[in-house]
Order: C-alpha cells, then sequence, then structure tokens
C-alpha cells in the first residue's frame, strides 16, 4: 500500500476522485437545501376556499301560510291539492359543479307535478334534479310541488315534514 501512494499515476487519479466526490455532495447539499427556498418563493401560501353557498327559501303554500315552513291544513280539504313553493339560489356558487337537488315527500302523500316537469319516471316519493352548475353561471329558480294527501286517517298531524328539500354539489375538475 506504501507504493500505492508514491506512485505518481495513482496520486493523481485519487485526487481527480476525491475532488469528483466532494463537488458532487457540494452540488447535492445545495440543490436539497435551497430548493425548498426556491419553491416557496415561487408559489403562495394563502389558499382561496371556494365557496359552495346554496340557499333554498322555503315560501311555503300560497294563502294560508302559519311560518315559513308550514302550511296551515285548516285551509285545504283531505282531497285537495297542495301546492308547495320553494326557490334554490346558487348564484353563490364559485366552481364548476354538479348539482342535485333532491326532493322528498312523505309516503302518505304523492306527489302530483313539481313545474310543468314530467314526474313520471321519478318512483317512492323522491325526486332528483341534477344540474351542472358553471363558474359564476349559478341562477335563482322558483319551483312549485303539487302534492295530495292519500292516507286513510283524515285527522292525521304530522311530526316531521311532509316536504324535504336538500341539495348535494360536488367541485368538477
Amino acid at each position: 500500500m506504501k507504493e500505492l501512494f508514491h506512485s505518481r499515476r495513482f496520486r493523481r487519479n485519487l485526487y481527480k476522485w476525491l475532488s469528483m466526490y466532494v463537488g458532487v455532495m457540494l452540488i447535492f447539499t445545495a440543490v436539497v437545501t435551497y430548493s425548498r427556498y426556491i419553491s416557496r418563493m415561487q408559489s403562495s401560501t394563502e389558499a382561496k376556499v371556494a365557496r359552495f353557498e346554496v340557499e333554498i327559501k322555503h315560501n311555503g303554500c300560497p294563502g294560508d301560510v302559519t311560518s315559513t315552513n308550514v302550511c296551515n291544513s285548516g285551509s285545504f280539504r283531505p282531497n285537495s291539492e297542495i301546492e308547495y313553493q320553494f326557490s334554490v339560489d346558487t348564484s353563490k356558487l364559485d366552481v364548476h359543479a354538479n348539482f342535485v337537488l333532491t326532493i322528498i315527500v312523505h309516503p302518505d302523500f304523492e306527489i302530483l307535478g313539481l313545474n310543468d316537469m314530467d314526474i313520471s319516471q321519478y318512483k317512492n316519493n323522491r325526486i332528483s334534479l341534477f344540474e351542472e352548475i358553471l363558474t359564476g353561471k349559478g341562477s335563482v329558480k322558483d319551483y312549485t310541488l303539487t302534492i295530495i294527501y292519500r292516507g286513510e286517517d283524515l285527522g292525521k298531524t304530522y311530526d316531521k315534514p311532509i316536504v324535504t328539500v336538500d341539495y348535494a354539489a360536488e367541485q368538477v375538475d
């Protein structure tokens, strides 16, 4: 081994390999250390959260309304049609989204119509309306749901809502 260090050719190659090793380690350290600083300068740490504000306004029944969600049943006979009105405001939806509006009616009632739409394909007192809403293109839509009582107990009162309106929105990439 002692003779190897005395060889001029071996020392020259050893210095080349050592300097190459040190150079590669310096470059690697610089890239790893400064890459996080460079990437922080290029991006913002603040994120804008997309608004999924959808407002469902219950207008109740036309005429005799005791509150916004309750119709006074004294003005309706058991076999008369009941119109329930509500509006859906999607104008504050900030993103391109798939929007599903779901309307569920109590099983004692039958759905007769919804805004002159063909509701024959909807079963089990449940209506789901699908709509694709583009960014900033939402609107306010008014709906009138017509239902009729098909139950047998004419004096029955309901603790839970007869009409439930809900929605789901999913952002489209």
